[in-house]
Formats: C-alpha cells, sequence, structure tokens
C-alpha cells in the first residue's frame, strides 16, 4: 500500500499539536511549556497559603503516592507516520446497508494493491482474532459479489480491508442481515409527550401501541417526513411481546436536530411499515452565539493485535477533522493503549501523526495504560515520553477556560487519588468563579453518574466506576461549581445507553460518559461492535453533548443532549 511520507517539519508540527495549543498552557500541559513536579504543585499552589511543617508531614502521611519528579526537559517521542499503513487511499462500501436472505452484497473496494483481502465478521470480532466468515482478495479498484447466505443468519456483519495477507484494517464497513419475514409488524401508532423543568431542560417519553403481540425489535428515530432522518443512529431501541402500549423514556436534555420534524418507529421485523408522530418545535435549541469547539476520545485500546482499534483511531479522527476543522483540542480520557506497552504508545502516535491533525492533542491516563507495569513512576514517564504531556494531571487554559486533567495515583486499576492531587484540584477549582465554565477529565467515572457507573440500577453489571476511597471527597469538590462538567471513560458504555449524560441542573456538577474508540458495551452487559466519541459545540448560554459513531459516519441521535449554563 501506498504510505504518507511527511516531511520533518510537520512531524515537529505534531509534537507541537500534542499539547499546547494559541491559549496558554498551566501545570504541564504538554511538550511546550515549563515542566512542573505534580509535588510542586500542591504544596505551592494548594491553598494559597504557607502551610506549617506539621501539616506538610501529615500530608505527606495522609497522602497515597509517591512524588514523581519532573526534570526541567525530557526526551520526547518523535512520530514516524511511515510506520503505519494508512487507508487514504483504501475504501470500502457495499451497495446497502440492510439484506434479506438469498441476496447478493455488492461490495465496492478502490485503493488497494496485490494480497490485500475483503472479509466477514460478525460485528464483535475483527481480524486477527477469528478466521473470516467469508473472504476474497482485492485489487485495485471494483467490485466483489458475496452472498448473504455465505456470511450468515439475520444480525450485524463486518466487512474488512485488510492489508497484504495480513491483518493490518485498512476501511470496514457494517451491514445487517434482516429477517426474511415479509409480514407487517409495524406499530400502529407513536406518541411523543415533552415537557421542560424551570431551567428549560428537556423530559421527553415516546409511547408506542404495537400492532402485533410477535417479539420485535422497535426502534425510535428522528425522522423527516414520516421516514428515518438520514445520517442519525436510533434515539432508543427496546425489544417488545405482546399488543400493551409501552414507554421508552428519553434521555433528559435530548434536543431534536433542526432537519427533523418529528420521530418514527421501526419494527426490526418482517416488512413492516414506519409509524411517526410530530415533534414540537420547542425541541430544537434556541439561538445562542457559538463560542466554540472540542472533541473527547476515550479507550482507544491501541494493540497491534487488534488492528480494528487502530482503524477506529483513524476513523475518529478523520471525522474530526472533517466535522470539525477549527476544533481547539482534542482530549483522550485514558485507555490510550490496551498494556501501556512502548510499541502500543509508537503505534498510537505514529497514528495519529498520519491523520496530521489540525487540533492539539491533550491525553489522560487510564487503567490500561498503567495496571500492566509493575512501577507506576515507570508507566508515567513512558507516558510522559510518548504523550509529551510533562505530569499525568495538569491543566490547561484554553478559549478562557479551564480544562483540568486527572489521573490515578497508582496502578491500581480502579483508581486512586491521594491527597497531594486533591489538593492540588481543590486548588485548581479555586482558581475559577463558582459560576465559571470548567471541564475536566478522568478515565474512570464517579458511582451513580453516567452509564456503567449506575450501581443502584444494576449491582450485577454497572460496577465500572472508580475511586472507592476518594470519589465522594471529588464529587464533594465539584458540586460546588454547577457549569463544571466531568468527562469520562472506562465503561465503554454505549451512547444509546441509559443516562450517558448527567445533568447537574445548577445542583452539582455535570457528568458525561465518551463510551469509547475502540469497541462498545451495552446495558444488557453485551460486548458489541462500534466505535464513538463526543463532540462539544461551547455557546454563551449552553453547551451541546453530541455523539458521533466513528465508523458508520453518524450520529448517536440518543446522546444529541444540551447543559444550559446555570
Amino acid at each position: 500500500m501506498k504510505k504518507n511520507a511527511l516531511t520533518a517539519i510537520l512531524v515537529a508540527a505534531l509534537l507541537l499539536t500534542a499539547g499546547c495549543s494559541k491559549n496558554d498552557a498551566e501545570q504541564g500541559s504538554g511538550v511546550n511549556s515549563e515542566p512542573i513536579a505534580v509535588s510542586d504543585v500542591s504544596e505551592e499552589e494548594s491553598s494559597g497559603e504557607a502551610q506549617s511543617e506539621a501539616a506538610q508531614s501529615e500530608q505527606q502521611e495522609e497522602s497515597t503516592e509517591e512524588s514523581i519528579p519532573m526534570e526541567e526537559s525530557f526526551d520526547v517521542y518523535v512520530p514516524n507516520p511511515d510506520n503505519v499503513v494508512t487507508e487514504s487511499d483504501a475504501k470500502l462500501s457495499t451497495d446497502k446497508t440492510e439484506y434479506k436472505s438469498g441476496e447478493n452484497v455488492t461490495v465496492h473496494f478502490s485503493g488497494t494493491d496485490e494480497k490485500d483481502w475483503i472479509g466477514f465478521y460478525n460485528e464483535t470480532e475483527g481480524p486477527g482474532t477469528v478466521p473470516a466468515i467469508v473472504w476474497k482478495y482485492s485489487v485495485g479498484e471494483g467490485d466483489l459479489i458475496f452472498t448473504v447466505n455465505s456470511i450468515g443468519k439475520a444480525g450485524r456483519y463486518t466487512a474488512f480491508l485488510c492489508d497484504n495477507d495480513g491483518y493490518v484494517v485498512l476501511a470496514e464497513t457494517t451491514i445487517t442481515i434482516i429477517d426474511e419475514d415479509t409480514n407487517d409488524y409495524g406499530a400502529k401508532s407513536v406518541t411523543l409527550d415533552v415537557a421542560f423543568d424551570d431551567n428549560g431542560i428537556s423530559h421527553a417519553v415516546a409511547t408506542v401501541t404495537p400492532g402485533s403481540e410477535v417479539k420485535a425489535e422497535y426502534r425510535l428515530y428522528w425522522s423527516k417526513n414520516g421516514n428515518p432522518l438520514e445520517g442519525y443512529e436510533p434515539i432508543f431501541k427496546t425489544e417488545h411481546s405482546g399488543t400493551d402500549p409501552f414507554d421508552m423514556e428519553l434521555n433528559a436534555g435530548l434536543f431534536m436536530p433542526d432537519d427533523a420534524d418529528g420521530v418514527c418507529v421501526v419494527v426490526r421485523k418482517g416488512s413492516s411499515t414506519v409509524c411517526s408522530t410530530a415533534a414540537p418545535d420547542s425541541m430544537k435549541l434556541k439561538q445562542s452565539k457559538h463560542l466554540y469547539d472540542f472533541a473527547v476520545i476515550t479507550d482507544l485500546h491501541i494493540n497491534k493485535d487488534r488492528s480494528e482499534f487502530t482503524s477506529h483511531l483513524k476513523a475518529a479522527m478523520e471525522n474530526i477533522k472533517t466535522l470539525y476543522p477549527d476544533c481547539t483540542a482534542i482530549f483522550t480520557v485514558g485507555d490510550n493503549t490496551d498494556n501501556g506497552y512502548a510499541e502500543q504508545y509508537e503505534l498510537l502516535m505514529d497514528t495519529i501523526a498520519a491523520c496530521k491533525p489540525t487540533a492539539p492533542l491533550y491525553f489522560t491516563l487510564g487503567n490500561h495504560d498503567l495496571m500492566y507495569g509493575t512501577d507506576y513512576n515507570e508507566q508515567v514517564e513512558r507516558f510522559r515520553y510518548y504523550t509529551g504531556m510533562r505530569t499525568p494531571y495538569y491543566s490547561v487554559t484554553l478559549e478562557d477556560t479551564k480544562f483540568i486533567v486527572l489521573a490515578s495515583d497508582s496502578l491500581d486499576g480502579n483508581g486512586t487519588m491521594g491527597k497531594t492531587e486533591r489538593d492540588w484540584l481543590r486548588a485548581e477549582l479555586e482558581k475559577c468563579g463558582k459560576n465559571d465554565r470548567i471541564f475536566l477529565f478522568v478515565h474512570q467515572p464517579l458511582i451513580e453518574t453516567v452509564s456503567g457507573s449506575l450501581y443502584s440500577r444494576d449491582n450485577e453489571i454497572q460496577d465500572w466506576y472508580g475511586f472507592y476511597d476518594s470519589g465522594n471527597i471529588i464529587h464533594d469538590m465539584l458540586r460546588e461549581y454547577p457549569n463544571a462538567t466531568l468527562f469520562t471513560g472506562h465503561t465503554h458504555w454505549t451512547l444509546e445507553s441509559y443516562q450517558p449524560v448527567l445533568i447537574g441542573n445548577g445542583r452539582d456538577a455535570s457528568f458525561v460518559n465518551c463510551a469509547s474508540v475502540g469497541y462498545l458495551w451495552t446495558d444488557e452487559d453485551k460486548s458489541t461492535g462500534g466505535s464513538e466519541g463526543i463532540f462539544v459545540e461551547v455557546y454563551e448560554d449552553y453547551i451541546l453533548i453530541r455523539g458521533r459513531e466513528y465508523r458508520n459516519n453518524t450520529w448517536c441521535a440518543a446522546t444529541q443532549i444540551c447543559i444550559p449554563r446555570f
């Protein structure tokens, strides 16, 4: 395959973007700013008052982490995009997205060389993990024909285009094989009840009356002229049997796209008719001055043995560059690598370099970046060397707004935060006004905030929260700042899940689940294919949280959420 050649100037530019921007950096934001030790920050800036020797001694006894010496300058990895097989010339598409038994799937490909190949896999599997269900070689540009019967029964499947008889994914696309049944199981009716609280946050419930007692999957979409709005995933999906009406409770703060005029129900069985209803214009956003945008991605899990994760990262970077070319910054929220190994960091940074990002990147540590090591400081030094971040936790000021990146201070997979970092966080927050916007990032969510951490909802599967010993202390700090928003990863919970965003409503900070670029998890405790992340549009009167599905180039309709400024 052809590889992109990057000049030394472009490589240097990437290093500059990996942790610096047009705004000033503070507390170890990246390679261009003055290194500051974590211990120095907490001692000099935590309260603004001199501490007594006794108080300092007490702090050292209570703190769980070791001081991490940060030298005045340090070596930083120079990415080599030529190490990455790029998919800039490799394209893959199908003639449609849904097929029935007996049909042919026409796969169009381009930008391929001899020994490149296309194979179909179950949605949750990929190249290098199990053999392809069916595969063929692809050379140059053209079409390949696969029969639906050779791929499998009803379900979702992914076609991967792989490089040179290997498992490096160059491109991918997903299809759905649907039931052969031709009966009409369409819903009889759907209604939408919408209310707004005192802060203007929407609360909506769709009520569906089934047209059949047969068990089937019901999907609710934004609609235009009675059909699903193009470019959007479902707002809600659930299985139901029987003829009794049932409710679909939509996420608080959900707003309707400008191109939509209502909602519709699609029953995923047989040849069912679509049922729709109008939605009030009040669900559309009010005009407000746009200020800036940034992107948040998490749980990349870069690993040479899982090339589809690298493909997902490329798709995410391409989405960011295409949809938000003037993006202020890109934040990762941890698990940048699968095991924290040097070769994985090299693949991560080389891949990002090959994507030629136009926005600066800021990295957060995750448990997978730490817990496979035996020494915390060594893992942090590796993180610093490859990402250019000066310290494991730091803050930057962008667009006159404080962005705070937090980190676990141990190898514990659940995350820990000792007194030193907590004091530093408190000091950073106290630099802000009580009503200022503040954006924070940490890998593990706090308990009972977002999907995957809702322990009281399901204590068997919703236990992916962190900071067992310090979570309540951290939450109490954030509660004093109603316009603070904490972005988290770790759970992999899809953005179609229950409560991906918790709006503080003026009484608390707000919390956002950022899903996963690598792979996704559902409320039903099932791993699923897909790759999702977040765009944040900042306006004078509110911020918009916009979920994006990177593989399908579609919006996650369930996570198009407005958080008002309180």
